[in-house]
């Protein structure tokens, strides 16, 4: 019985080290694609003030308050079925 119970524990300890590191992945992981997606956003608008597209002046950026966690907003869809306007 104690083998058992040590085996369950052992196994419940490496589990929860095995999900920490895989959130501690996973958080690195979303910090690096949000870094490369914010350098991206600024070289397209470096790219289109460059080549007279657009104004300096006339870029909108977003305020933080304004751009919350994808969770925190409501999903939206993007296409319509076929059928459904009547």
């Amino acid at each position: 019985t104690k083998t058992k119970e040590g085996v369950v524990q052992s196994v419940t300890s490496v589990a929860e080290k095995t999900k920490e590191q895989a959130n501690m992945v996973s958080d690195a992981m979303v910090a690096s694609v949000n870094t490369v997606a914010s350098k991206t956003v600024e070289e397209a608008e470096n790219i289109v003030v460059t080549t007279g597209i657009v104004r300096k002046e006339d870029l909108v950026h977003p305020s933080p308050a304004e751009h919350g966690a994808p969770e925190d907003q409501p999903a939206e869809a993007t296409e319509e079925v076929e059928g459904s306007r009547d």
